[in-house]
């Protein structure tokens, strides 16, 4: 009964917007995985709790494996998954002082996917008072309905289970993060939902250039690793660990004079311990909470420079991350003005950099506006 047709797709725009807001913008010990976004999370050991029970309760319900072949599968299935959306509200309502957190989000992914399947069934359902139909006899869906259902069915099937391995991924549990239903594993099916609308990218004074600005998941293999090979051409950087860190980023910034990339910045979402040692060298670790996301990357081609353009690169990544607490750290004098026109402020006490002593960096916070 499959034909890997997709007859609709998802629409989590509204959703995966909520998680920038909310979400994105926090350090975390854990990185969830979203149809075109990811994000970095700490789990509350109430979300852990209520997650391990989720999962618990759904992996082995028969709607999400079952192979249905009659309308009477299709009227069993359409209960079962009534049942599971009222669990999903029943734990939602639990979760009510924690919903701007990652279960809650989670399980309003699975309750938007469940909603929007029933909607596109009921576009199909025809009266089961009717009568037998002239040529399928005791079905009141004909094959053609059938298999739109089916197919819709399936797709469903693979949300849940991939929304079930991120909140396994909460739960701290060893089950896949890529799904925990057998045979609706994997990566996101991405051509099943629709593509939010993507980072909204400034003008330029050069018509010859354009600013894009993107998450890492919306880049193709080529472009993500044309980003990694620009920034890391600068020397300034871990050429082995950057593929790993940009997949981390909460926004990628890259000026183009056609295909070429001639400058780059990005938003990057640091792990909890690299942030904290900054903030520590500085002699402010009290800070470091306020600031969850870095500013930095900014690399101009050398046939670029003194030409405006980094002033360019960091307004489009700070307006990117408008509504973030930022840091940046600079080594250059010429830095300092850029990140001050753009709200940026010195914390702390300069201090020697790690990769080279006789160099001095100095820490900026941009505040997320109150």
């Amino acid at each position: 009964m499959r034909s890997g047709d997709i007859p609709f797709k998802f629409d989590l725009t509204d959703l995966l917007g909520r998680a920038r807001r909310q979400v994105a913008g926090r350090i975390g010990d854990v990185t969830l995985n979203l149809p075109f976004i990811s994000i970095a999370v700490s789990p509350k050991d109430r979300e852990r709790q209520v997650a391990r029970e989720i999962v618990l309760r759904l992996r082995d319900r028969r709607v999400l494996s079952a192979w249905e072949c009659c309308d009477g599968c299709i009227d069993n299935a359409l209960t079962s998954l009534k049942e599971i959306r009222q669990l999903i509200v029943d734990k939602e309502v639990e979760l009510a002082e924690l919903q701007d957190g990652p279960l809650f989000l989670l399980l309003d992914a699975m309750a938007t996917g469940i909603r929007q399947f029933m909607t596109f069934e009921e576009l199909l359902r025809r009266d089961e008072d009717a009568p037998p139909h002239p040529r399928f006899g005791e079905f009141h869906r004909p094959p053609d309905v059938r298999q739109a259902y089916f197919d819709g069915l399936e797709i469903l099937r693979g949300h849940l289970s991939r929304c079930l391995g991120q909140i396994a991924v909460i739960a701290g549990m060893p089950a896949p993060s890529d799904g925990i239903i057998e045979n609706y594993q994997g990566p996101w099916q991405l051509e099943a939902y629709t593509e939010p609308p993507k980072l909204m990218a400034p003008q330029v004074a050069d018509a010859a250039m354009i600013v894009r600005i993107e998450i890492p998941a919306h880049l193709s293999a080529a472009d993500k690793a044309a980003f990694v090979t620009f920034v890391a051409s600068a020397g300034e950087v871990d050429p082995d660990t950057l593929p790993g860190l940009v997949d981390r980023a909460a926004a990628l910034v890259m000026l183009l004079e056609g295909d070429a990339i001639i400058g780059t910045a990005a938003i990057k979402t640091p792990f909890p311990a690299h942030r904290q040692g900054e903030f520590d060298k500085a002699a402010i670790p009290q800070q470091a909470a306020a600031f969850p996301l870095e500013l930095g990357w900014i690399v101009v081609h050398p046939d670029h420079r003194r030409q405006g353009h980094a002033r360019t690169l960091v307004a489009a990544a700070v307006e990117a991350a408008s509504n973030s607490g930022l840091y940046a750290t600079t080594k250059t004098d010429q830095m300092r003005p850029i990140l001050e026109e753009n709200g940026f402020i010195v914390q702390g006490e300069p201090y020697k950099s790690v990769l080279n002593p006789n160099v001095m960096l100095t820490l900026f916070g941009r505040p997320q506006p109150t």
